[in-house]
């Protein structure tokens, strides 16, 4: 039942090790701005939760943490006093407390442009061998200097041919949105509200070649944070183009496009900067314009890789968004 470092000396000591190496054998390749990946995860076994097993608060109240547990996106509420009703939740508390060391004692990092994945699993067996975390390091681009970005005509060359128009059949006729490739077989993403388990047997897609092409499955979907990956039926093996996915943390200020199909305008080009960040990081706020029909198009920082999955915008001001890719772990699905 325990998820403090201080009532684990193996968790006490595997966090020293990482201090320590952080610190002193890889203190050369935490140059700033260099970008650094840290996934923690947290396993627990299947033995029952105990009424008498409470947060004590040591990580303040937690409103709407999302992280990823055992194949899905889950979501955490907890306050000081109220009880851990699952083997996830725990298995995700212990992420957290080790997340806090490393923010706390390994100060060097926070010149670097760091990003934390946290993660839960529960294996399916009862003992204390099941009951572990696991910490994995990744530094990006290590033995090389940052590559010059493209200049935007370029990104857009590169990025606009894994992008497609949808098209829905619904009971007030035929709309429109986007979608784009994450891998060369067909499988692909989009909102929810463009492409779900509902409709997607009377959606079509077009490519910019103009050939269309049916959807075979919804893989998952999730209508909170409203996005949807589904396969194209491909019988005959074409290999589409597909975006790359960014696994790092955006920022604020920093300079993004998109490419959609506003109101069947294929392949328009838009830009802005990310504004902010809403409801836990859920979402992007953009100054990217996004209009009927780009919904469910990428978003893609100046790497031409794909940081959201552009959701909605208002008509009072320059307020835009897009799903932020982070939380959906499409790496799953290459």
């Amino acid at each position: 039942g325990s998820y403090t470092l201080k009532s684990s000396n193996a968790a006490s000591l595997t966090a020293n090790f990482i201090k320590t190496t952080l610190n002193d054998n890889l203190k050369k390749y935490l140059s700033p701005g260099r970008k650094i990946s840290i996934i923690i995860t947290g396993f627990t076994d299947s033995s029952p939760i105990g009424n008498s097993l409470m947060y004590a608060g040591e990580f303040g109240t937690i409103s709407n943490e999302i992280y990823y547990s055992n194949e899905s996106i889950k979501s955490l509420n907890l306050s000081s006093g109220k009880k851990i009703n699952s083997n996830s939740q725990l298995a995700y508390l212990r992420t957290e407390g080790l997340k806090r060391f490393i923010e706390r004692e390994i100060p060097i990092l926070k010149k670097t442009n760091l990003n934390f994945e946290q993660k839960a699993v529960v294996i399916d067996q009862r003992g204390g061998e099941y009951r572990k975390i696991s910490v994995e390091i990744v530094f990006h681009d290590a033995y090389k200097a940052e590559s010059n970005n493209l200049d935007l005509t370029q990104l857009y060359v590169k990025c606009k041919n894994s992008v497609f128009l949808v098209y829905t059949k619904n009971q007030k006729g035929t709309s429109q949105g986007s979608g784009f490739f994450i891998n060369n077989k067909g499988i692909a993403v989009s909102n929810h509200h463009v492409i779900n388990s509902d409709n997607y047997k009377s959606s079509i897609i077009r490519l910019e070649d103009g050939n269309l092409y049916h959807i075979s499955r919804v893989i998952e979907e999730n209508k909170d944070l409203d996005y949807s990956v589904f396969e194209i039926k491909n019988p005959n093996n074409i290999v589409f183009d597909k975006v790359d996915i960014s696994y790092l943390s955006s920022k604020v200020g920093e300079k993004v496009f998109a490419i959609g199909n506003p109101k069947g305008l294929e392949k328009t080009l838009s830009e802005g900067i990310i504004s902010g960040f809403r409801d836990n990081k859920r979402y992007l706020q953009t100054t990217t314009p996004i209009t009927h029909g780009s919904s469910g198009g990428p978003m893609f920082n100046l790497k031409g890789e794909a940081i959201g999955i552009t959701t909605m915008g208002s008509k009072y001001g320059n307020l835009n968004f897009a799903v932020n890719i982070q939380l959906i772990k499409l790496e799953r699905f290459k």
